[in-house]
């Protein structure tokens, strides 16, 4: 009777170091599940952030180009624009030295 009743406190021992390695089992595989779940996601939103900045970068290519362009129309300008100037004096300059224009002085002695 002794040796029945230590072969079923054994089994019971036993049974419940199964349940217990079973049980540590099933948690596991949960938390590898949820890792794996949460690897997925991390590598999903990476993608995504990858896709922006390409995305951003683009834009921001762009709007240099853009930029760029506006710059070299507006020194097309000044540079016209120095160049009318310059021919302004230039006439002035020549207007003046060939007395077309009376000068003040010499109206006033006419009268």
């Amino acid at each position: 009777m002794i040796s029945q009743i230590g072969l079923k406190m054994i089994d019971r021992t036993t049974g419940d170091n199964v349940t217990d390695i079973s049980n540590k089992d099933s948690e596991q595989d949960v938390k590898i599940a949820v890792l794996d779940s949460t690897l997925e996601n991390a590598t999903r939103r990476m993608e995504l952030i990858h896709k922006r900045i390409d995305r951003t970068d683009e834009r921001i290519t762009k709007l240099n180009e853009d930029v760029r362009e506006r710059i070299r129309a507006l020194e097309k300008w000044v540079w016209g624009a120095g160049a009318v100037l310059t021919a302004f004096v230039v006439i002035g300059g020549l207007v003046g030295d060939l007395d077309i224009i009376p000068d003040r002085s010499e109206v006033e002695i006419t009268k």
